[in-house]
């Protein structure tokens, strides 16, 4: 006869804690499997962490060309409502915008002798903070969002602003300007533009840049200089915000990449001021010489035409 139930084989307490531990060293790490294991995480961040940055960079870029097109579909509409006149561009130091100026003055609003499309500085404090600067230029109504006046790739949260317009688009200069009435005073050599009309038979609205986002290192007005008549030298800087490349945007309404090669800019730690800086010779001067053809032209090279 089968018993129903069968004796239970008992294991004595020290034998249980004996097998328990067996069991435990083998389904552990031992302390060598450990430090494998982290070594093989710490590659993999090492290798994933700068595609990580670059895939951010991209991101950024892209966010930074779709504000600068609102920006410049801003200018267009401003234009059109304006017969064609671009919206003034005020050097800052030409005593009517400089750092802490009454942006709250009727002189400095839309339809006033002294409105631009945007006042004060954006290179420090307290200018960088003051969103009236940005409310009370003229594309304000055209836009009415702060955030498309900064690029995102900007790590300084204070400054409202980090694009800056072709200073040769009805920009009007503290060299030899007076009471914000002489064009480009400080220099006769380059066209300046004060109508999209006056672009005609000078440079094409594809190739005419308008807004730049503008190095942290040069950045103070919204006035962007680069003066083709001298081929070696930069004024202001463009930013590099984006794997060493930058964004501008053009009177036809499109916005671009460009990557930066030269080291100057790349490296740059110090304004050169009015009097700029040199460009990398061993570059030949590729980046100055392409953005210079994108902001003016000068007189005599259309001499013949």
């Amino acid at each position: 006869m089968i018993p129903t139930n069968p004796p239970c084989r008992t294991v004595s307490p020290s034998r249980a804690v004996t097998v328990s531990r067996v069991r435990a060293r083998g389904t552990a790490f031992t302390l060598i499997e450990l430090l494998v294991v982290i070594a093989i995480i710490a590659i993999l961040a090492a290798l994933l962490l700068p595609a990580l940055a670059k895939a951010k960079q991209r991101g950024q870029s892209i966010a930074c060309l779709a504000r600068l097109k609102q920006l410049q579909m801003g200018w267009i509409m401003y234009c059109d409502d304006n017969n064609g006149r671009m919206p003034q561009n005020f050097a800052s130091d030409s005593g009517h915008l400089g750092s802490g100026s009454p942006a709250q003055n009727l002189m400095y609003m839309p339809g006033g002798l002294y409105s631009a499309w945007v006042l004060g500085q954006a290179g420090g404090p307290p200018d960088w903070t003051n969103n009236l600067n940005i409310t009370q230029g003229t594309l304000w109504p055209y836009l009415n969002s702060m955030e498309v006046y900064k690029c995102p790739g900007d790590t300084v949260p204070e400054r409202n602003r980090t694009y800056s317009m072709n200073c040769w688009m009805n920009g009007i200069n503290s060299y030899g300007g007076a009471n914000g009435t002489t064009p480009q005073g400080w220099n006769n050599s380059c066209f300046w533009f004060q109508q999209i009309s006056d672009l005609t038979m000078k440079l094409e609205p594809t190739m005419a840049c308008v807004y730049i986002d503008e190095s942290p290192i040069t950045i103070n007005d919204a006035y962007f200089v680069e003066d083709p008549s001298q081929p070696q030298q930069w004024i202001d800087a463009p930013a590099h915000y984006h794997l060493n490349g930058g964004n501008l945007s053009f009177v036809d309404g499109h916005a671009e990449n460009k990557k930066w090669s030269d080291s100057a800019v790349l490296n740059l730690t110090q304004s050169g001021g009015a009097s700029g800086f040199k460009g990398d010779a061993s570059q030949n001067y590729n980046d100055l010489h392409w953005l210079q053809m994108r902001f003016t032209v000068v007189k005599t090279a259309l001499q013949g035409r």
